[in-house]
């Protein structure tokens, strides 16, 4: 697993493994996690509310920065080993030379995170991505 680190506490850690060069899937699978929660968080939604994550914007963008398709988070995040977390898919991605994933909030803090992949890093992980953020 690939994991960098970048500016404002954000990190990016591409998952999952495919034989580069398949055409890829219709679908692009997003998990977004909050890096402040831990394994033995409940992630009750109340404690969001308001937050940088209560209704943060999740996009895919073309190489252009047009909007592909964009889900908002809401509710409760979901428990895991990785902490609280949030899952949204992009389907029927089409062809692109480039795509940016964008996450904006505007809640406490509010904020946006953009991060750029090409096709072959998206074939490389199976067209499943987990981005990790500080609320």
């Amino acid at each position: 697993m690939a994991a960098a680190v970048l500016p404002v506490g954000v990190t990016v850690a591409m998952v999952g493994s495919a034989v580069s060069g398949a055409e890829h899937p219709a679908t692009l699978s997003v998990v977004i996690t909050d890096a402040g929660s831990t394994v033995h968080d409940s992630c009750p939604a109340d404690e969001y509310t308001g937050s940088f994550f209560d209704g943060a914007e999740v996009a895919l963008l073309d190489g252009a920065g047009a909007v592909i398709e964009a889900a908002t988070l809401d509710g409760a995040p979901r428990t895991s080993p990785h902490g609280c977390h949030w899952t949204t898919e992009f389907a029927d991605v089409p062809d692109h030379a480039g795509f940016t994933l964008r996450l904006r909030g505007d809640g406490v803090m509010p904020r946006e995170h953009t991060w750029a992949y090409t096709p072959e890093q998206l074939d490389d992980n199976d067209w499943r991505l987990w981005v990790t953020v500080f609320a």
